[in-house]
């Protein structure tokens, strides 16, 4: 009886050790999420620079009889703009300084998982910008 137990036990802690295996994703799958959204982000970065640009043209070709709040919504573009790309030429130089191929396994995955966070909140940003843009 006791032998069936210890079976039982052991069939039990063993089903959740593969499962929390199979939950845990590992710092390569990590690393390859990252990169998808990094690299979706790197796609726009041209869009970005094309509406700089624009907008830039425009708050030049504004003479002084532009009003004040179309002189506010350009410069307001202009930030939204601006800030995406800073955003991720900052994002891009702290997780070359942050991740590093010499990490242990579980570190790389630690950093792995505070990087995906941010740049999926940074792909947000640069997806409103770029909707921004489509509007110029």
């Amino acid at each position: 009886m006791l032998n069936r137990i210890n079976v039982i036990i052991a069939l039990i802690v063993g089903a959740m050790v593969l499962n929390a295996c199979e939950t845990t994703p590992s710092s390569e799958d990590l690393h390859k999420e990252v990169m998808v959204f990094h690299d979706d982000a790197m796609a726009h970065m041209s869009t970005l620079y094309k509406a700089k640009k624009k907008i830039e043209s425009k708050m030049d070709a504004a003479d002084s009889t532009a009003t004040e709040s179309i002189t506010s919504e350009l410069q307001s573009q202009l930030k939204v703009v601006v800030s995406a790309r800073n955003n991720m030429n900052t994002w891009m130089r702290e997780f070359n300084t942050n991740y590093k191929d010499d990490l242990s396994e579980t570190r790389k995955i630690e950093v792995l998982t505070e990087e995906l966070k941010k740049v999926k909140d940074l792909s947000k940003e640069i997806d409103e910008a770029v909707e921004l843009s489509k509007k110029l």
